[in-house]
């Protein structure tokens, strides 16, 4: 399997939001509340909001096989903002090599 890494574009945003979305509820509704999830769930669709994020920080996916199998973004200060796998995808070693990507960056 091949991970290749790359800036975020507004073009991937349908795919990001998606992704975003699964992610949510597939994986984070293991360990939060469904309030919780209804609120970060509610963000997977306002176009501005992503829009903002890409254009104003590091924005970094994960693709394989022409697919965004997961995505982080970096703050300026080094804070990771975003970490997000897709569940189809976890376990995979993408994690580590995004987190990795992300420490050289810093």
């Amino acid at each position: 399997m091949t991970i290749q890494l790359r800036d975020g574009t507004e073009s991937d945003l349908p795919e990001l939001q998606q992704l975003f979305y699964d992610t949510v509820q597939q994986v984070n509704s293991r360990d939060y509340d469904a309030e919780q999830i209804q609120v970060w769930s509610s963000y997977a669709w306002n176009d501005d909001l992503w829009i903002e994020r890409m254009s104003t920080q590091q924005f970094v996916l994960a693709v394989v096989d022409g697919a965004i199998a997961g995505f982080a973004r970096l703050e300026t200060d080094g804070h990771i903002d975003l970490f997000f796998i897709h569940v189809e995808y976890q376990g995979r070693g993408i994690g580590s090599r995004l987190l990795t990507h992300l420490e050289t960056l810093v």
